[in-house]
C-alpha cells in the first residue's frame, strides 16, 4: 500500500486470507474487535461465555482531534459491567503493548454516562499522532474490548514572552524574523533559529540598533530585509546573518519605500516594495551579495515604458522557483483593485489576473495577494482577498494556478471577515472572524483529496498576520496581553505534521473451505493525513501457483481458494 509521500507497506496474504491443512479447515483465535466488527472467535470460549456485555464509545468521535492543551478530554459510553479505560500510541490495538489506564476503574455499570476522563499530560507527541482508546470489560472470565482511535496533536509554541509588542512576523526555513518594541518602546527587527526539538527559538539576535523605526521584516534564508526610518522618509535595507559586514541599505531615494518582500536562494535574492512618487508604484532589484542591486520600477505603463502605470500599485509579493521569479501586486490602474502577475526580468508586461476583460458576472475588488512556487505542481500560486459587493459580510479567498487556461477559483467564501492570506507551496494561512469573537488563524491544504478549513488557533484573543513557511505557520499573538498591558503581542508557531505513514489493516483472518470464494478486504487501512490510499498485496507464505497476482492493486481482491489433499 503507497500514499503519495513514498511509503509502502506490503501486507503478507497469511493474515488475511486462508489456512489451510490436510484436514481441509483449521480454525485460528483472536479476539473480537467490537468496533469494526473484525476478529474471529473461538468456538471453545464463545461457548463459556453466558452473557455477551454491552459496551460503547458515544464520545470522542472516531479520529476525532485534540491538542495538548485542551481540556481534559470526558470520553462517555456505555458498559453494561464494571469495566477499565486505558490509551495507548497507535493506531493498531492488537500491536499494542504499553496501555496506560484512564482513572477510574469502576466495578460499576455505566449507561450512557461518563466512562472516565482522559488528561492530555506527559510529553508532547509528535504532530499529530495517533492514539487508541481501549474500553474493556470482563464478562464469564472473559475479556471484551472496543477500541476507538483519536488523534492528539501539539498545542502551537510561544516563542517570544517579553512583555513588549512582538508583531509582524516572517519566516523562512527555521529562520524567524519580527519586529520588536522591547528596547525603549521604538520597533527593532529582530530573529532567531526555531528548534524543532525544543519548540522554541534558539540564537535570538536584535538586528537594529538604531533609535529609529523598522518595521514590517520580510526573509529569505540568511537575508533579512525591513521598511527603516533612520533617515527620516522610510527606506529598504538589508542584513545578512551570513555576512560580514551584514547590514547594507539598498534604497536612497528621498521617496518613501515601503512593505518589502524576497525571494531567492543564496546566489542571490530579488527584493521588491511599493515606493511614492505621484502614486505608489511597484520597485524591485536583483541583490547580488558582492555587487549589491540597482532598484528600477517594475509596473510601467505597457504602452510607454518610459512611464509608471496608472494608479496605485500596492501590497508586492514575490517567489522563485529555483531559476526564475514572479512578482504579483495589488493595482489600481482600472479604478478599482485587481491582481497582477509579473516576471520582474520582463517589467511593464504583467498579466491581469482578476476581472479581465469582458468581465463576467459581478466585478470584485481584488487585495493582499500572495503568491509561491509550488514544485509537486510545477506551477506558481497566487491567493488573494475578493471582495463583492453582493457579499457585505467579508471577502472571500481566491486562487489562481498558472498553467494554460488557467482562471481564478474561489477557495474559501465563508461570510466572515478575512485578512492576511499567505501560501507556501500547496498550503493557505490567514486570519479570519470567526467562531470566537475575534480573529483566528485558519489554513487550507490543497494536497488533501478534499481540501478544507482547518482552525488553527481558537482564542479569544486577537490572532493576526499569519506567515507560513512549509509545515511552520507564524503569526502575532494577543493572548497573553494583560489589562496593565495593552501592547504586549507576542509570536507563536505551529509546526504541522510531518507525512507519516499508512497504517494497513489486511481485515480479520478467516477460515474456509476449497473451492470456495473468497475476497479479501483492505478497507480498514487507512491514512493518518488522510492522503488517498493504493494497495499492494502480496502472498508470503502457501504453495504456487498464488491465488491472486503479486502487488494486486485492488482494495478487495477475490479469488477461488484453492483444493487441499488430505
Amino acid at each position: 500500500m503507497r500514499n503519495r509521500s513514498g511509503w509502502t507497506l506490503i501486507n503478507a496474504l497469511l493474515g488475511a486470507m486462508i489456512l489451510l491443512s490436510a484436514a481441509r479447515a483449521v480454525h485460528a483465535e483472536v479476539e473480537v474487535d467490537l468496533t469494526s466488527g473484525e476478529g474471529r472467535l473461538n468456538a471453545a470460549n464463545a461457548l463459556a461465555v453466558s452473557a455477551v456485555p454491552r459496551l460503547r464509545f458515544t464520545s470522542p468521535t472516531v479520529r476525532q482531534t485534540f491538542r495538548t492543551d485542551s481540556a481534559p478530554i470526558e470520553i462517555t459510553g456505555t458498559a453494561s459491567a464494571g469495566y477499565t479505560l486505558a490509551y495507548a500510541k497507535s493506531w493498531a490495538p492488537k500491536k499494542a503493548t504499553d496501555w496506560v489506564p484512564i482513572p477510574p476503574a469502576t466495578a460499576s455499570a455505566v449507561t450512557d454516562g461518563t466512562l472516565g476522563t482522559w488528561g492530555l499530560t506527559g510529553p508532547p507527541p509528535v504532530f499529530p499522532y495517533p492514539y487508541t482508546l481501549r474500553l474493556e470489560v470482563t464478562a464469564s472470565g472473559k475479556k471484551f474490548h472496543v477500541y476507538l482511535p483519536v488523534i492528539i496533536e501539539n498545542a502551537p509554541s510561544q516563542l517570544t514572552t517579553d512583555l513588549a509588542q512582538q508583531t509582524a512576523p516572517a519566516i523562512s526555513g527555521n529562520r524567524l524574523v519580527w519586529q520588536d518594541t522591547r528596547n525603549s518602546g521604538q520597533p527593532d527587527i529582530y530573529t532567531c533559529l526555531y528548534d524543532p526539538a525544543s519548540r522554541q527559538c534558539q540564537s535570538v539576535l536584535r538586528v537594529t540598533t538604531e533609535s529609529a523605526n523598522q518595521v514590517n521584516p520580510a526573509v529569505s534564508g540568511n537575508r533579512i530585509v525591513w521598511q527603516d526610518y533612520r533617515s527620516g522618509a522610510p527606506d529598504i535595507w538589508l542584513y545578512d546573518v551570513a555576512a560580514i559586514p551584514p547590514l547594507r541599505q539598498l534604497t536612497s531615494d528621498p521617496a518613501v519605500q515601503r512593505y518589502p518582500a524576497i525571494a531567492g536562494n543564496t546566489a542571490g535574492n530579488w527584493i521588491v516594495w511599493e515606493e511614492l512618487h505621484a502614486d505608489y508604484d511597484i520597485y524591485g532589484c536583483h541583490y547580488d551579495p558582492v555587487t549589491g542591486c540597482t532598484p528600477q520600477r517594475l509596473s510601467n505603463d505597457p504602452g510607454n515604458p518610459a512611464l509608471p502605470a496608472a494608479g496605485n500599485q500596492l501590497n508586492a509579493a514575490i517567489a522563485f522557483d529555483g531559476t526564475g521569479y514572479r512578482v504579483v501586486w495589488e493595482d489600481y490602474r482600472n479604478g478599482t483593485a485587481d491582481i497582477y502577475l509579473e516576471d520582474p526580468a520582463a517589467p511593464g508586461v504583467a498579466q491581469q489576473l482578476t476581472d479581465v476583460p469582458p468581465v463576467v458576472g459581478e466585478a470584485g475588488i481584488d487585495t493582499q495577494p500572495a503568491i509561491t512556487f509550488d514544485s509537486a505542481a510545477g506551477a506558481y500560486r497566487v491567493v488573494w482577498l475578493r471582495q463583492l459587493a453582493s457579499s457585505p459580510s467579508g471577502p472571500s479567498i481566491y486562487l489562481y494556478t498558472t498553467g494554460p487556461g488557467a482562471v481564478p477559483q474561489p477557495l474559501s467564501t465563508t461570510p466572515a471577515d478575512k485578512k492576511n492570506p499567505a501560501i507556501d507551496g500547496n498550503r493557505i494561512v490567514w486570519q479570519e472572524f470567526s467562531q470566537t469573537t475575534n480573529y483566528d488563524i485558519i489554513l487550507c491544504d490543497l494536497g488533501l483529496p478534499q481540501p478544507d478549513r482547518e482552525y488553527l488557533t481558537t482564542n479569544d484573543k486577537l490572532q493576526e498576520l499569519p506567515a507560513i513557511a512549509g509545515n511552520r505557520i507564524v503569526w502575532a499573538d494577543q493572548r497573553n496581553r494583560p489589562a496593565t498591558n495593552p501592547q504586549n503581542d507576542d509570536i507563536y508557531l505551529y509546526e504541522l505534521s510531518a507525512n507519516q505513514p499508512p497504517v494497513a489493516n489486511a481485515g480479520a483472518d478467516d477460515t474456509v473451505y476449497e473451492n470456495t470464494p473468497v475476497t479479501l478486504n483492505g478497507l480498514g487501512s487507512l491514512d493518518p493525513d488522510a492522503n488517498p490510499l493504493t494497495y499492494r498485496w502480496n502472498q508470503t507464505l502457501g504453495p504456487l501457483p498464488h491465488v491472486i497476482a503479486d502487488n494486486e492493486p485492488s482494495s478487495t481482491p477475490s479469488f477461488t481458494a484453492p483444493s487441499v489433499s488430505d
